[in-house]
């Protein structure tokens, strides 16, 4: 794994400054960031976490997951897949606070096949795309069911 390094610009005197290594911010809410600490070169899962922003830079909220994916904030709430160890072939999709708190299982998605993964994207507030084994999924939360797309 590679590491990422956040780094701040001051608009008034043109310097930059670094404020977090292994952190590249995916999303923010607010004074709120979700970031994936490191940087891998395959589509395998990383660890994500919330940090808060402070005058002094970033301040670490709380660690997600060890193993995260497609974190995104839709309205004031944050949405992200975790995985097991690093296989890819069981995502849990999780909604919570801006925080991290009030965390809520959305859905289980499990891949069938042996050697398979399931990739979680375009995540809305009522349902998000599942990819596995070729094939794309729209799934609904409301009716927790999936239609096949593609």
């Amino acid at each position: 794994m590679r590491k990422y390094w956040t780094y701040s610009y001051n608009i008034k005197t043109g310097k930059v400054k670094k404020v977090m290594s292994n952190c590249c911010i995916t999303g923010r809410l607010g004074k709120f960031v979700v970031a994936q600490n490191a940087y891998r070169t395959d589509v395998g899962p990383y660890p994500v976490t919330i940090y808060k922003i402070t005058a002094q830079g970033l301040s670490k909220v709380r660690k997600l997951t060890s193993y995260g994916r497609s974190e995104v904030f839709v309205g004031k709430k944050l949405y992200y897949a975790a995985y097991d160890k690093g296989s890819m072939k069981k995502a849990v999709l999780y909604r919570c606070n801006k925080d991290g708190t009030g965390r809520k299982k959305i859905a289980v998605f499990i891949n069938p096949s042996e050697f398979g993964e399931v990739l979680i994207g375009d995540i809305t507030d009522k349902g998000c795309i599942v990819y596995q084994a070729g094939v794309q999924y729209r799934y609904t939360y409301a009716a927790k069911k999936m239609k096949r797309i593609r």
